[in-house]
């Protein structure tokens, strides 16, 4: 605070600052599934949305101008990232996957809350499942079938011919 007096009038200027806590979070991929290995080349985008309470309104954090942070996710960042300076006190949330790399089941895991209370930054777990069969459009019934064509016709072709009376 600076008070200053001219001319008999005081004046008073006070600076106020505001400062906020931050935190992180950590986004990390787990490829799963048999056709896990094909994918590991590839990169992977989820969106990362987080919310605060802003005098009882739900506010979304804000990343050069969007209300969510898309986050490529490939071998070259180990399948993980880490963003800092969120608000602590906030929700964050991997909301969708906008490259999925062929995935057949997406979990995007569980909400996080950054907590000054935490020693650990909290992380969101999202698991792609993948599936060789669905890569190729093939359904596993129709190998199998063709198998067990294979297997009854080859069956009868292996069989020995009973003797008869005439060609004994």
């Amino acid at each position: 605070v600076v008070v200053a007096e001219e001319d008999g009038i005081q004046s008073a200027t006070i600076v106020v600052t505001n400062t906020f806590s931050v935190g992180s979070v950590a986004v990390h991929k787990v490829l799963d599934g048999l056709g896990a290995d094909d994918a590991r080349d590839k990169t992977f985008t989820v969106r990362l949305e987080c919310v605060y309470d802003a005098d009882g309104v739900d506010t979304k954090v804000m990343w050069k101008g969007k209300p969510y942070l898309d986050i490529d996710l490939n071998k070259a960042n180990d399948f993980g990232a880490e963003v800092t300076g969120i608000l602590l006190g906030s929700e964050c949330a991997v909301v969708e996957e906008t490259k999925t790399g062929g995935a057949v089941k997406i979990d995007l895991g569980e909400s996080v809350l950054i907590n000054q209370d935490v020693q650990e930054t909290p992380i969101i777990t999202v698991t792609n499942t993948f599936d060789p069969l669905a890569k190729t459009g093939t359904s596993p019934v129709l190998p199998a079938a063709i198998a067990l064509v294979l297997l009854a016709g080859g069956a009868l072709f292996m069989r020995k011919p009973r003797k008869t009376g005439r060609h004994a």
